[in-house]
């Protein structure tokens, strides 16, 4: 299968399949705003080069095709449960969790999960430009619990949200995709997109760190693609080979074993600007521990 095809769980969880029919399965999660559509670019180029997995890529709840209701805490553990359970349905023993931007915290929470049960075994973990909001010095104006949203009206925080996204593009952003993810954006239920981003930055201040630390502990391979970094303003700047953020290095200290790969010529969306380097890398990287 080298198309997309659309599935949904018994439960109604919305996801996209392609790929071969293989033992292991790439699991991915899409970051805030987003959707499982993200990831057809990189699906395309990982079917062009003949890669012997079978692709997933999930709609996390209130995203996409997913209704909130799957997810009514609007939690990353609930979350993490609905991206798990397309692997079950799948039948998949063995996944590789890849999770994009607020992904990365889901990914993070469903290895801890499946880690409880071994079922799915979790083969190894791939970061795409995660970040931490523990490092950062500020939230966005936007954000509820950040006093200046309340002298913001809701249209005005809507205009900053997307402020937002624009920066997240970069010239090598194709436009269909940049309109796409804005629309989408548009989309999510206002209370319950909050509450998710609320409760993910609580995860990233009281549970990432001890979850990377389990991760480093356990030994599974653990590969983070980054491709930028975020300034005291919140603003953010593309990273070069060879620079080291200060995320990055708290990733190296709890996940010794994490190969870190800097992506250059991309913004927020490496699997988009750069889908044939990400696929290459992601390749690599499954190899090496086949």
């Amino acid at each position: 299968m080298t198309s997309l095809e659309k599935r949904f769980t018994p439960d109604g969880v919305s996801y996209l399949i392609s790929g071969k029919k293989s033992r292991l399965g790439l699991v991915c999660v899409h970051g805030w705003g987003c959707c499982a559509s993200d990831f057809t670019l990189l699906f395309q180029e990982l079917n062009r080069k003949g890669a012997d997995l079978k692709l997933l890529a999930i709609d996390l709840p209130g995203h996409g095709d997913s209704p909130k209701e799957l997810c009514p805490d609007a939690s990353v553990s609930g979350c993490a449960r609905a991206a798990l359970s397309v692997a079950q349905h799948e039948n998949l023993s063995e996944i590789v969790l890849c999770g994009h931007s607020m992904g990365g915290r889901m990914v993070m929470a469903a290895f801890t999960q499946a880690q409880a049960t071994g079922i799915p075994i979790v083969r190894s973990i791939i970061f795409l430009d995660v970040s931490n909001y523990k490092l950062r010095p500020k939230l966005y104006e936007f954000d509820e619990k950040d006093p200046r949203s309340k002298a913001m009206t809701e249209p005005q925080k809507a205009i900053k949200k997307a402020e937002m996204f624009q920066s997240m593009f970069s010239s090598e952003t194709p436009l269909d995709f940049e309109l796409a993810t804005l629309n989408h954006l548009k989309t999510l239920d206002r209370n319950f997109a909050n509450s998710i981003r609320e409760n993910y930055i609580r995860y990233d201040h009281e549970d990432l760190d001890a979850s990377l630390a389990n991760v480093g502990e356990c030994r599974i391979p653990f590969c983070n693609l980054q491709s930028t970094d975020v300034d005291g303003e919140n603003q953010r700047f593309p990273l070069k080979s060879g620079q080291i953020s200060p995320w990055m290095q708290l990733i190296q200290e709890k996940v010794p074993q994490a190969q870190q790969v800097v992506v250059e010529d991309s913004a927020h969306f490496p699997h988009v600007d750069q889908p044939q380097q990400v696929a290459n890398l992601v390749l690599d990287f499954v190899r090496d521990f086949e």
